[in-house]
């Protein structure tokens, strides 16, 4: 059986950018990727194996990481990583976290 990586990536916070965006809250941003997250945690393919999520505007990931652990029925393995201008933050990839177990 195949098995797919999937990834995620996000901005919860755009303010720092340079572009105006209609949808800017990050409030509002984060209730839509908790909400994806919820999704792809109980689509019922099982060739989805991982899911890798990867955020760049060093928003905290708690509520995220939280939803990864306790509503994931698939028990599918989380990762998250956030990225800044000079690459990955090392204490965001403490390594892979096998959520609901």
């Amino acid at each position: 059986m195949d098995r797919y990586l999937l990834v995620m990536t996000a901005c919860v916070d755009p303010s720092q950018g340079e572009y105006r965006l209609n949808r800017a809250d990050p409030t509002i941003r984060l209730e839509d990727y908790k909400t994806a997250l919820r999704f792809w945690l109980q689509f019922p393919d099982k060739r989805i194996r991982n899911i890798l999520f990867i955020e760049n505007s060093n928003y905290p990931l708690d509520r995220l990481k939280s939803i990864a652990e306790h509503e994931n029925l698939l028990k599918r393995m989380w990762n998250s990583s956030a990225w800044t201008a000079t690459g990955i933050r090392p204490e965001a990839t403490t390594g892979t976290q096998n959520c609901g177990c």
